[in-house]
């Protein structure tokens, strides 16, 4: 009985791989995804490409946080738009759904936008 479970959590985590390689092929560099197919552990590659999802979210918030701080004029709604982007880049690192990744994408254009306009 044991042998057909770690099948098919061995088959669970093989698709909730593909799921977030693909989202993490929008956001996270090249090089990176490269070292985390020479893993060979598949537990090890997910944890890996979660946070490095998790890592390339946080510089992206990061740097949007910093243009907005250079900005001189009024970033009032870019500011909302970037608290509600950290509530919910937070949700997506603890879901790791792909509606929540496309709703933090999203928000990531309109939070540029907002940065481009003022």
């Amino acid at each position: 009985m044991s042998i057909f479970n770690n099948k098919k959590l061995e088959k669970e985590l093989k698709k909730e791989f593909k799921v977030l390689n693909k989202l993490a092929k929008k956001i996270v560099e090249k090089r990176i995804l490269k070292k985390i197919k020479s893993v060979e552990d598949l537990d090890e590659k997910l944890e890996v490409l979660k946070y490095s999802i998790k890592s390339a979210l946080d510089i992206i918030v990061h740097n949007l946080e910093k243009k907005m701080k250079e900005s001189k004029k009024d970033v009032f709604f870019a500011e909302t738009k970037l608290s509600m982007l950290k509530m919910k880049t937070k949700l997506f690192n603890v879901t790791h759904n792909k509606q929540d990744f496309n709703t933090v994408f999203v928000l990531i254009k309109e939070v540029e936008k907002e940065v481009k306009n003022v």
